[in-house]
């Protein structure tokens, strides 16, 4: 059984993840965004979907980041939220709601 393996794609950052940045993160399948969330702590964050292999993002085939500053995160999250309007988050989506 192999592991589940994700394209990283970096969004207005030089291709380096800092760890001590804000990042909104994206996860997609295909074309469809699955996920949008925000995390101070990427590494762990993106290894706790990755481990749970009947999270609904394990059909996820890449995830976009964007770093985000301290006072900002919180919009772009929001704001990537109502543009693409991910099947899994529950504030997108009422059914995920129950």
């Amino acid at each position: 059984m192999g592991g589940v393996v994700w394209y990283i794609e970096f969004i207005n950052m030089d291709q380096v993840i800092d760890l001590t940045k804000l990042y909104v993160y994206i996860f997609w399948e295909g074309e469809v965004p699955l996920y949008v969330g925000l995390t101070r702590n990427l590494i762990n964050r993106l290894h706790s979907h990755r481990i749970n292999r009947l999270s609904r993002l394990s059909t996820a085939d890449r995830i976009e980041l964007i770093s985000c500053e301290e006072t900002e995160g919180r919009r772009v999250e929001r704001a990537m939220i109502t543009k693409l309007r991910p099947l899994f988050n529950k504030n997108n989506n009422p059914e995920m709601c129950n």
